[in-house]
């Protein structure tokens, strides 16, 4: 047992707390009724617990051969029942509750991955092989579990394997949660060579997409898990917030791995990134929040955002026009990114993209908002957020990200410092030199502030460098663009080329249809300019191009003379930028 997760303490006693029954270590005086087994005879191991508001239920690997299981001996899937979580007993079963399929993906042995109740229903991941001894994630389940004997407990398989990006080899040691319809799956890998651990979410038990990320599980130099090349997920842990609702970001995961340079078997504990109790009913340690005081260092709110219509509150893919991987069960995200960017992906649209292409958005997670959660949808170039009366709002990302100030709140805030992240072409590891969402601070209207005057009709032609000093390159002239309206709320011009975005029309999916329409309400997709048009010298796709940005409240601008149409004007990566920035992924 363990207080914290990372110090464990065994029993008094050394005897194992369960065993092979050929064993002479086993003995059922304790379990009334419990006799020999033969398959799981040699060996028994992988154990995933779960309680089921009765008793312990543990799903254990056994074998009648071998000294330990190494997935290429015959092995079985047994169960076993305790009240205290130190006696288990059989209760009198001797035999497995899933067994190899003589035929099949799963015809060598099955193995326990992880499993979790939902309802009155078990589900159970299992790792399985057949003769070829690859390895696959495959999953069984049963409903009235709660209520019924060890004894006579069976399980359904399914008639095929999980897959992540529809490939199905060399995944093992899964688990999932659901979290409002969408399962966050982690699972083991070797298609690298190694077993490492990775994430992947979907909507269903058998189809996930794999979180667009690296493994997850990172190397600590210095550490017994710094050459961890044989990984397996042993179980994984979320944490409530204040709210009692499941928070994906809330999580603990402990894991086994072999170091590639001595062999070792070793578990090891990860967490991400929100800290875990340190004692057990303690609450989630929260960062202090700030609530700004003085007026005039309040951040200018944005104008209303209209609500669109209320989606299905829980629908499925027959919901959708095109099933994708992070629609979990949230139409309107999926509704609102359908309406502006299924004609750019169908080749209909002329226009560079709103939010990105598909698989639509890379993270589908709750966070905090308030007191409690809100459910967002992060995009390559924006984020959306749902709202309690069923809308869709777009983050203002992009004052966050240059202010420093993440919003946890209508008026709260934690400070932070200003994005190191380039704000036009290349990331910043490849684009060192070209300004970040910090050099943007002197120029920025956040406390209704640093006003411009009224230049429409003007050529674009001032810089910025990556100290925020602003200059003049009169060659930039040559590309034409002026100053196209002055928005006087915040009192800055914007640019010409974007005015001209903004203003665009086109084919949009509505209603079940192309029609032609405004593409999008410049306001609430993007916000209010908080500077004015800059150009600058961006690495793109590693070639150094004059490049024009703008920031506004939600979105980055950005205009490229040297790219094809329609994409000379597209909308930053903001929302990967705000991602990184957040979740502290950019160093």
């Amino acid at each position: 047992f363990s207080l914290d997760g990372v110090t464990w303490n065994k029993p008094i006693s050394s005897t194992a707390v369960f065993a092979a029954s050929g064993k002479a270590s086993y003995s059922s005086s304790s379990c009334p009724g419990d006799v020999f087994s033969a398959w799981d005879a040699a060996y028994v191991g992988s154990p995933r617990v779960v309680y089921d508001g009765l008793r312990y239920r543990m799903f254990y690997v056994g074998s009648d051969i071998g000294l330990r299981f190494n997935g290429t001996q015959r092995a079985s899937i047994g169960i076993a029942d305790s009240l205290d979580g130190i006696t288990w007993c059989r209760a009198g079963r001797t035999t497995p509750i899933l067994a190899p399929n003589p035929g099949s993906f799963d015809s060598l042995y099955v193995e326990p991955a992880g499993a979790r109740i939902e309802a009155d229903q078990i589900k159970l991941y299992y790792t399985c092989a057949s003769s070829d001894l690859i390895p696959h994630t495959a999953f069984a389940k049963a409903g009235g579990f709660a209520g019924t004997p060890t004894s006579s407990a069976r399980l359904s398989r399914s008639d095929r394997v999980v897959k992540v990006n529809g490939n199905s080899d060399k995944i093992k040691g899964a688990y999932a949660y659901n979290i409002d319809g969408t399962l966050f799956f982690w699972f083991a890998s070797g298609t690298t060579g190694s077993y490492l651990i990775y994430q992947a979410y979907g909507d269903s038990d058998l189809d996930f997409v794999l979180d667009p990320e690296n493994n997850i599980v990172k190397a600590v130099p210095g550490s017994p898990n710094e050459n961890v090349a044989q990984s397996d997920v042993a179980g994984v842990i979320a944490t409530p917030p204040r709210t009692g609702t499941l928070d994906v970001l809330s999580a603990v995961m402990f894991f086994t791995g072999e170091s590639s340079s001595d062999l070792v078997p070793r578990a090891f504990r990860a967490v991400s990134p929100v800290p875990v109790p340190t004692t057990p009913g303690a609450p989630v340690p929260l960062t202090q929040v700030i609530l700004p005081t003085s007026a005039s260092k309040t951040p200018t709110p944005s104008p209303g955002i209209p609500a669109l219509p209320p989606g299905v509150a829980l629908g499925g893919p027959g919901s959708f026009f095109t099933p994708t991987p992070a629609d979990g069960n949230y139409p309107p995200f999926f509704d609102l990114w359908k309406r502006v960017d299924e004609p750019v992906r169908a080749g209909i649209a002329n226009r560079s993209w709103t939010y990105s292409g598909l698989p639509y958005g890379f993270r589908f997670l709750r966070e905090r908002y308030e007191e409690g959660t809100r459910l967002v949808l992060y995009h390559d170039k924006g984020r959306m957020e749902s709202t309690p009366g069923g809308g869709i709002t777009n983050g203002l990302l992009a004052k966050e990200l240059i202010s420093g100030l993440m919003q946890v709140g209508d008026n709260r805030f934690e400070p932070r410092t200003s994005a190191n992240e380039a704000i036009a072409g290349d990331p910043i590891e490849l684009n060192p030199s070209n300004p970040a969402y910090y050099s943007l601070v002197p120029v920025a209207s956040l406390y209704n502030d640093k006003r411009a005057p009224d230049r429409t009709g003007q050529s674009v032609i001032e810089t910025i460098s990556r100290l925020g000093q602003v200059g003049v390159d009169n060659g930039t002239g040559g590309y034409g663009v002026s100053y196209g309206f002055f928005e006087q709320k915040l009192g800055h011009n914007i640019a010409s080329v974007f005015w001209n975005y903004f203003q665009q029309t086109g084919p949009v999916y509505s209603g079940g249809s192309y029609v032609n329409g405004p593409v999008f309400d410049w306001l609430s997709t993007v916000g209010l300019p908080l500077t004015e048009p800059y150009w600058t010298k961006a690495t793109v796709g590693g070639r150094q191009l004059d490049v024009m940005v703008q920031a506004f409240e939600r979105r980055v601008l950005t205009f490229t003379p040297a790219n094809n149409d329609p994409f000379k004007v597209e909308m930053g990566n903001v929302g990967r930028h705000y991602f990184r920035w957040r979740y502290n992924l950019n160093q």
